[in-house]
């Protein structure tokens, strides 16, 4: 039985602690099931209060009543996000307003939940079905597995059916309709460069999220929004609940049916007309801004570069160096470099600290101090007993030592002082989502916490945690970015949000109240970044005064501020020495790095055609919520439901014995699931039914199975039944009688309990199971039935991943109880009891038993996302004793599965087994295209590659190493496998897979094996 959308837990995945230690609480409101950790009550309210005022203008403008009442699941981590789950009816947001690179600074509260909201209203207005809970229809073909050539497929039909544009731009267009967001500066940036570079990504890289996130961000959600906004300026602002409604029809499978029926165009064409009117728009901006004024450009084909630090005269700081993410590594340019940039420059990889578990993107820093060079950089290593990660700040120096300044901190953005004795950091408030500006001693020796030092450690590890705060903040939301030390050390400039806008201050180590350096008024700029000169008497600092962030530098006695770039894209972090300036600048390539041009600007304001208006802020009636007396522990009931219909061509096992092909059966079912909020529980149920038949003469498959996260350890009881048909010849004891043909069931029943838990709570995962299984010989026809296998197994299952799959090591071992048939004559294999009752005879057998694999995953140093796998896998039995048979049964011996060999040789054993087993593989993944997308009707392109690879296998009886020693005991196959992934519906995997293997040894075959659909 084959359920794609309903998977039981992996054993070998590993996962990172249940946070069962979180006191989470409900309370429920008119609208809302609301679910928070205890210590987040007031954010709680204040977030749900909000939701209930938002819900009704939703509600009504999309004509739309939800099934219940929403679950709003609100939490909080080292991200900012949100999720809606229109299937389920829920939300998940989280508190903190953690900055990111591509987005300005909003009220985040109310943005996201205004945005997810519009989710849930939206997307069940398009669903092709009445309840969002019935979720698609899976139909399914798959041969027999020993057939030379086989044929499987699986394709997935949402009911819900939109491209991810229009969903994300719907959501960001309510939210900026509601006026808790706006058109900022950044998202002009980046369609504003995209149009002038030639760089607008195609209508397909918008149906669905790039692995790139540099596209991600400028597909779906910057282009999704603008075309949204250019929808509702075109064909007035009521046009996007009807085109929502419009989706719903059976007969609308891609969006270009509904803009048929409503506006009288395609998908193609609304995506070319709004192309068309803002790339003239862009170039009067263009036209408006007058001489460019950027410097040298140093780097490309990397699109994140960030926190520079300029050091004896080498550039340092943060670059992906082609990655598809938003992290990296350090680089260096050394000094000589620096005297003749050019474009071509790419910085290399920084080998001279040793850095443990960094997350560059939160923020770094170096110095050159007494001590030396030094690293601030920010690092996840630390875990408290629950295997809840925090951000912490830590130190490295040349020789590899690392020291961890905080503790359970948060903490980001770190500087270190001139003189190498303090470092200053944002960190956010314990259980809070508002920034701290703070300082701690690097190298006081009271501070130490000697418990911490990990003495057994090759480079030990010091852990700090006295740290003293400098700015508290105030309101209900305020961060601190990027705080930078004075060339003296004695003041601190850094940026902040204080719920409005982006703001730069400047405070004095001594304590004196801090002070903001640029003037607030309704209209005021965004203002970011700052940095000091290196005479300590200026500050450069990132504004967007103009409409398009620009480096300026302000005289902090004089208060003048002279312009120093003038760019097309975006200015952004400065960093001057006596050298000059650098700065990170945003153009066709991504962020940049920039060497700024000596020289002052002929204008200092050069204004360019202003950004819409941002809408006022909605006037909502937001209730005053307390959940003071309506607070409740939670209940992890299962409460959410999915049903998914299935209908599936199953190839059964052939009669009489064939094994190289098989006999198609019909089924139809339903796989059916329940979860609660938090996914403490979830309780699954899928079962098929052979079509036209019922009962014991028909194929079928039932499964069912809960899994509780409520605890530490991960709790998981399943069930299953198979019942599979056939015939065969029955052999008389009496020889004068004929051989007749019987029809019979082989019915296999199982039922596993497991327990699963993560000792480090990050790519380690330890499984405890125990499970009885039973298969039972039914001969219908005759009324008599009997149990041919019984088993009971217990065992372990560990499994570890390091460093993101390059390396994956998994290990079983299980001990099992076993009765095994003992068949033959009627008299040989059966007893008759006193009342007349048949009993089978059965064999006892004891069995210990293992399994093994290992897998490195090695990027090719030739080609980009090529990849080289080398596998190992093993499997067999330790030990085994039997007081009934002093010989093992064939039947529990282990195949051998090897491409290129069929797995059985006969009806009754397979080609390849023994008491152990190895296979050993070499693979390699050449991709011929990546992210390549061209849309066919529902079809869309993707991926395609090319594995070519080679196995070598053997199986042994008693003693591996004798027999392993022998050519002939060794299987070995070669061939390559095509994978094209591509998407139905804009966003449905569904993927081509061919493979031919060829055995190099007797027998002599290829076998080819076809898979298409999700799979």
């Amino acid at each position: 039985m084959r359920v794609l959308f309903f998977l039981p837990a992996l054993a070998f995945a590993a996962f990172y602690g249940n946070q069962s230690a979180v006191k989470w609480k409900s309370a429920e409101t008119e609208r809302f099931l609301a679910h928070y950790p205890v210590e987040h009550r007031e954010r709680a309210e204040t977030a749900v209060s909000f939701a209930e005022s938002v819900y009704d203008t939703l509600a009504v403008r999309y004509e739309m009543k939800l099934p219940s009442k929403i679950n709003l699941v609100l939490d909080n981590g080292l991200f900012s996000n949100g999720e809606a789950h229109p299937v389920f009816n829920m939300m998940r947001i989280w508190f903190t307003n953690w900055d990111f690179k591509v987005r300005g600074s909003h009220p985040w509260i109310r943005n996201v939940i205004t945005h997810e909201f519009s989710h849930l209203i939206s997307m069940p207005a398009g669903s092709k079905t009445p309840l969002p809970w019935i979720h698609a229809l899976q139909v399914s073909k798959s041969d027999f597995f020993n057939e030379k050539n086989q044929l499987s497929v699986a394709a997935y039909i949402p009911f819900m059916i939109q491209p991810i544009w229009f969903a994300e731009g719907t959501a960001q267009y309510e939210t900026y309709r509601m006026g808790f967001d706006f058109w900022d500066t950044h998202r002009d940036m980046l369609l504003r460069t995209a149009f002038l570079e030639n760089k607008v990504l195609p209508l397909e890289f918008m149906e669905d999220f790039s692995r790139q996130l540099l596209e991600a961000e400028l597909g779906p959600y910057t282009q999704g929004f603008d075309m949204l906004r250019y929808i509702a300026e075109t064909y007035g602002d009521s046009i996007i609940p009807e085109l929502w409604k419009e989706m719903s029809k059976i007969s609308n499978l891609t969006l270009s049916g509904a803009l048929k029926s409503k506006l009288g165009i395609t998908e193609k064409e609304l995506y070319n007309n709004w192309k068309e009117r803002r790339k003239e728009h862009y170039e009067k901006v263009r036209s408006s801004i007058g001489e460019i004024h950027k410097g040298k450009k140093i780097t490309k084909n990397a699109f994140y570069n960030d926190f520079l630090s300029s050091v004896n005269g080498s550039l340092y700081g943060l670059s992906n160096f082609g990655g598809d993410y938003f992290d990296g590594g350090v680089f260096e340019i050394r000094d000589s470099t620096l005297d003749t940039l050019t474009e071509s420059i790419v910085p290399a990889a920084f080998k001279k600290f040793k850095l443990r578990k960094p997350y560059l993107s939160q923020g770094m820093s170096l110095k050159q101090t007494p001590e030396g060079l030094l690293l601030a950089y920010v690092t996840y290593q630390n875990r408290d007993k629950n295997g809840r990660p925090y951000f912490d700040i830590a130190i490295a120096d040349t020789l590899s030592n690392n020291r961890v300044i905080t503790r359970f901190a948060d903490a980001a953005y770190p500087d270190i002082s001139p003189d190498g004795k303090q470092i200053a950091f944002a960190r956010r408030e314990e259980n809070g989502t508002r920034f701290y500006l703070s300082i701690a001693d690097i190298n006081s020796a009271d501070s130490i916490n000697f418990s911490e030092i990990d003495v057994m450690s090759e480079n030990p590890v010091l852990q700090y945690s006295d740290y003293k705060d400098l700015i508290i903040p105030q309101g209900p939301e305020f961060n601190i970015y990027t705080p930078k030390f004075s060339p003296d050390g004695k003041k601190i400039a850094y940026s902040y949000f204080d719920g409005t806008k982006r703001n730069i201050g400047v405070v004095d180590i001594s304590h004196t109240p801090p002070s903001a350096l640029l003037p607030r008024g309704e209209n005021a700029s965004d203002n970011r970044d700052p940095n000091w000169a290196p005479d300590g008497q200026s500050i450069y600092f990132s504004s967007d005064r103009t409409g398009i962030f620009n480096i300026y530098k302000m005289n902090l006695e004089t208060g003048v501020i002279e312009k120093i770039t003038n760019v097309l894209g975006g200015a952004f972090s400065p960093v001057a020495d006596t050298s000059g300036l650098y700065y990170i600048g945003y153009d066709k390539d991504g962020f940049s790095i920039y060497a700024a041009e000596s020289g002052e600007l002929k204008n200092e304001i050069i204004p360019h055609s202003p950004l819409p208006t941002p809408h006022s802020p909605k006037n909502l009636n937001e209730p005053n919520i307390s959940f003071s007396n309506i607070e409740r522990n939670y209940s992890p009931i299962p409460r959410m439901p999915i049903l998914v219909p299935l209908f599936a061509l199953d190839e059964r096992s052939p009669d009489f014995g064939a094994i190289n092909g098989g006999i198609m059966v019909p089924k139809l079912g339903l796989a059916f699931g329940l979860n609660d909020p938090l996914n403490k529980n979830f309780l699954q149920i899928a079962a098929l039914q052979q079509i036209g038949k019922f009962g014991e003469n028909s194929q079928s498959d039932l499964f069912a199975g809960l899994e509780n996260r409520s605890f530490p350890i991960t709790l998981n009881v399943a069930a299953m039944r198979m019942n599979t048909v056939s015939k065969d010849t029955v052999y008389q004891d009496d020889p004068r009688l004929d051989n007749e043909v019987s029809e019979y069931a082989s019915e296999l029943y199982n039922i596993l309990f497991s327990a699963s838990y993560s000792i480090f709570k990050i790519g380690d995962s330890l499984t405890a199971f125990t499970s009885y299984d039973w298969q039972s010989f039914n001969l219908y026809e005759d009324g008599f039935r009997w149990d041919y296998h019984k088993r009971w197994q217990a065992g372990l299952i560990a499994g570890l991943v390091i460093a993101d799959s390059l390396l994956s090591l998994q290990g079983l071992y299980s001990f099992a109880n076993s009765d095994l048939f003992r068949p033959g004559t009627f008299a040989e294999s059966f007893t008759i009891t006193d009342n007349g009752i048949a009993k089978p005879i059965y064999r006892r057998f004891n069995l210990h038993e293992w399994a093994g694999g290992a897998n490195i995953s090695l990027s090719s140093p030739l080609q980009k996302n090529g990849k080289l796998s080398l596998s190992l896998f093993g499997s067999g039995i330790l030990n085994w004793r039997s007081s009934d048979s002093s010989t093992l049964d064939d039947f529990y011996l282990h195949p051998l599965v090897i491409d290129g060999y069929p797995i059985l040789a006969s009806s009754e054993s397979y080609f390849k087994y023994g008491t152990g087993t190895i296979l050993a593989e070499a693979r390699y993944i050449f991709p011929i295209y990546r992210d390549f997308r061209k849309r066919f009707g529902v079809f869309t392109t993707r991926n395609f590659n090319v594995s070519p690879f080679v196995q070598m296998g053997s199986a042994w009886d008693i003693h591996p190493l004798p027999e392993l020693k022998h050519r002939e005991n060794w299987l070995r196959s070669f061939g390559i496998s095509w994978r094209m992934e591509n998407h139905l519906f804009y966003a449905v995997p569904f993927n081509f897979n061919f493979g031919v293997a060829r055995g190099l040894d007797y027998p002599k075959d290829t076998r080819v094996k076809i898979g298409v659909g999700v799979m």
